[in-house]
């Protein structure tokens, strides 16, 4: 499985509709990813966690893979007036991780099919360590 060590995570509002269409984790766009502890601690204590940041999702529903790991994800972009300095280039939004094979054409039409909004805020950050099966990741922060 491939480690991802410690990840920054930037999640929507917890009543928002994008909660529905995962599995066994948060939808989430990544800020941070394979960090070493002490720089994710350091990277997530210099982060203004007071954020309400309005987000489209764009294009098509992307498959990518590393390893032995599958995910569905769709570009984020960000719609507040100024970016933030950490946004990251080639944001996305994960909704679904899978292991070993890829998903299959159907799997991805049923989740563009319930995708009913294409925008909403991102409201709080997670400190996650995503080692291990991502059933498995941890928030530490």
């Amino acid at each position: 499985m491939h480690d991802f060590k410690y990840c920054i995570w930037l999640c929507p509002n917890k009543k928002s509709p994008w909660y529905s269409y995962t599995k066994d984790f948060e939808p989430h766009i990544t800020i941070y990813k394979n960090l070493d502890k002490e720089i994710a601690l350091t990277l997530f204590n210099r982060i203004n966690k007071k954020v309400s940041i309005k987000v489209k999702l764009i294009g098509s529903l992307q498959f990518t893979n590393i390893t032995d790991f599958y995910a569905l994800e769709k570009r984020a972009e960000c719609l507040s007036l100024q970016k933030p300095v950490w946004w990251p280039n080639g944001a996305h939004m994960s909704f679904r991780y899978q292991y070993t094979e890829k998903f299959t054409e159907r799997v991805a039409n049923d989740l563009i099919s319930t995708l009913k909004i294409d925008e909403d805020y991102m409201t709080h950050f997670k400190l996650m360590k995503c080692t291990g099966h991502y059933t498995k990741w941890q928030q530490i922060g």
